[in-house]
């Protein structure tokens, strides 16, 4: 007899309105339902050159030594190892490697820049400078109330 399997969900907001969101981790992207947008929830590799108005996506993004990305950018948490121009916003937390070149104002929970790197913007860190983090908090708790 198989056995059921239970999906393992994670839970962030979405990238347009900052409502929460649960979602099956292997999920590529949502709808989400309080804006009806569609939300990319998979991690995403920038290779090449990227230059588009808004760069949105619930996870990971990971700016490889030759990416280069000329927009905003929106993300769980970033990862810069090539080049960013454009203003960062990112739930978590930013790493900017030795040679990175990043110009823009980054707001994030934690940052962490090497030393080498190339930081021009203003810089507002800390778990009080996102205040959209407090949605995910407030959803976990809900959730948690549930199950007890």
């Amino acid at each position: 007899m198989a056995r059921s399997r239970t999906p393992r969900q994670r839970l962030t907001l979405c990238t347009s309105c900052n409502k929460p969101l649960k979602m099956d981790v292997s999920a590529k992207s949502v709808s989400c339902p309080s804006c009806n947008g569609r939300v990319i929830c998979e991690p995403m590799t920038v290779k090449d050159y990227v230059a588009v108005r808004n760069l949105k996506v619930a996870n990971h993004i990971h700016i490889t030594k030759k990416g280069i990305v000329v927009a905003n950018v929106r993300a769980d948490d970033l990862e810069v190892d090539g080049r960013l121009t454009g203003n960062t916003v990112a739930l978590q937390g930013v790493v900017i490697s030795r040679k990175a070149q990043v110009k823009g104002d980054v707001r994030a929970s934690w940052l962490e820049v090497a030393e080498g790197a190339m930081l021009v913007g203003h810089i507002r860190v800390g778990p009080d400078e996102v205040p959209e983090l407090e949605a995910v908090k407030q959803a976990s708790l809900d959730e948690i109330t549930e199950i007890a």
